[in-house]
């Protein structure tokens, strides 16, 4: 076997049984998880894997093997936790749209850090990259289609369309949450239902629901948001429409023992907007 690296394809297929599933670890797709197999297997002339119905079972030549790969994958993760502790302190890095981080993230980063006391998270809303190390994770509205990366569902945004409780029943116009690439859902319902462009044109939730306080204008926001604040009722002027949160990081983080904690508090932490 000339590429080690391999190794952990083989390690993944006999972890999670099918090949989708371990593609989905290893961040990538399905037809490379099958041709770095059949890699392996042409070189070694003899099969590696067996399909049982729709599964897959590792044969006695690659049960070796894949032994060999869980022992490397704990040495590095040893190695990799024994230079963490000689750190005095560790910094992650966090990137999100701003309606992600207001809605989503912005409650629970108290919990996140009560345990943490060497690290200091760098919270941003600009977008950086995965690939090229400018951030550790990444917060998103739609599934990352990139490969190498581990990808994680945190949950649901469920937008619905509010205004101040003063204006109610003397609305002039609609203002559109824009920004970040992302269509917040639902906006159409508001062209239409006013038969006009926005009034106003505003990036961030904050930016937002300050304006409304002193603008007659309807609004979509994210229930998690708006549960939060005071003096907003709900209008059924449109349809609640949901967008997905995940959660990325780049597969050679896997190890990262540090990164790992801070992905399982965010993605283990449940949030409670009743």
């Amino acid at each position: 076997m000339k590429n080690w690296d391999d190794l952990r394809f083989c390690l993944a297929l006999e972890r999670f049984s099918t090949m989708t599933a371990a593609a989905e670890h290893l961040g990538t797709n399905t037809a490379t998880v099958s041709r770095r197999i059949e890699k392996i297997t042409e070189e070694l002339g003899q099969p590696l894997f067996i399909k049982h119905g729709q599964t897959w079972k590792p044969t006695t030549i690659a049960a070796r093997l894949i032994a060999i790969a869980a022992q490397t994958e704990v040495f590095l993760s040893n190695a990799v936790a024994e230079e963490l502790a000689s750190e005095a302190h560790t910094k992650i890095r966090i990137n999100a749209p701003t309606r992600i981080l207001q809605s989503y993230l912005a409650p629970i980063v108290g919990d996140i850090t009560k345990d943490l006391k060497a690290v200091t998270l760098i919270i941003s809303m600009y977008p950086a990259s995965l690939a090229f190390g400018e951030t550790d994770i990444v917060l998103c509205t739609k599934k990352p289609d990139e490969g190498r990366l581990i990808r994680k569902k945190l949950g649901m945004i469920v937008w619905r369309t509010y205004c101040d409780a003063q204006f109610k029943n003397n609305l002039l116009g609609w203002a559109d949450l824009m920004g970040e690439n992302n269509e917040t859902p639902g906006q159409d319902d508001l062209a239409t239902y006013f038969d006009a462009p926005p009034m106003l044109c505003l990036e961030g939730l904050g930016l937002m629901r300050t304006c409304m306080r002193t603008t007659p204008v309807a609004c979509r926001l994210p229930e998690q948001f708006a549960a939060r604040q005071t003096g907003l009722v709900e209008l059924d002027i449109s349809t609640p429409q949901a967008s997905e949160i995940w959660l990325s990081y780049h597969y050679t983080r896997r190890t990262d023992q540090v990164l790992r904690a801070i992905v399982d508090k965010i993605s283990q932490i449940k949030q409670d907007f009743s």
